[in-house]
């Protein structure tokens, strides 16, 4: 079983792994196992 996707189509899909490591990130900091990360030089808080 299959699907063939042009190299566009594919381009335009989901970042998978990337929302997998959001994902796991996002449960790792939920459980208080690593501490917040640092804000980056340049970007605004949230909410400002």
């Amino acid at each position: 079983m299959g699907c063939t996707l042009t190299d566009e189509e594919f381009g335009q899909g989901p970042d998978v792994l990337a929302n997998l490591y959001a994902l796991a990130v996002e449960k790792v900091l939920v459980q208080g196992l690593l501490p917040p990360p640092d804000p980056v030089r340049g970007q605004a808080a949230p909410g400002r």
